[in-house]
């Protein structure tokens, strides 16, 4: 499979379906009520932000381990999109799409929302979205914080 077909591929895993590791462990947040503002506020369209990427443990060990791939992952940032509804979410990078993949809402704490993989074959599986200080997302399944993904709300 070309790398350019396989990149959205790999994107929607590091969400969804990426096979566990020891360090991906459930991610247990003390509960809150305010699951459904979260919710809420990470519904919508989102864009990649390559520049947070660009700065995370993932990018560096990456470009250490084989710069022409993190170069690739990086142009795959840019033109990463994250639709969300209340159930499902769909990726597209590089003219490819990848989902809907179903979710469920697991908890939240303060600025993170944990939402639980409903199908496929990580179901089950966690993911925290942590919403920073500037309104973007910082997504990470289980407890990696190597797969950590980062995005921003998208402009109209």
């Amino acid at each position: 499979m070309p790398l350019r077909l396989l990149l959205p591929v790999l994107l929607l895993a590091a969400l969804s379906h990426a096979a566990p590791t020891p360090a991906q462990e459930a991610v247990s947040p003390a509960p809150s009520a305010d699951n459904d503002g979260l919710a809420k506020a990470f519904q919508g369209a989102w864009q990649g932000d390559a520049e947070a990427y660009a700065k995370s443990p993932l990018a560096a060990k990456l470009t250490a381990a084989n710069p022409q791939l993190a170069q690739t992952f990086l142009a795959m940032m840019r033109t990463a999109t994250l639709q969300v509804t209340d159930s499902s979410m769909t990726i597209t990078a590089m003219g490819q799409k990848a989902g809907p993949a179903g979710y469920r809402v697991a908890s939240a704490s303060e600025q993170t929302l944990v939402i639980e993989m409903t199908d496929g074959p990580q179901k089950g599986m966690q993911t925290a979205i942590t919403f920073q200080k500037d309104g973007s997302i910082k997504v990470v399944q289980g407890r990696n914080e190597t797969r950590a993904l980062y995005f921003r709300r998208a402009q109209p």
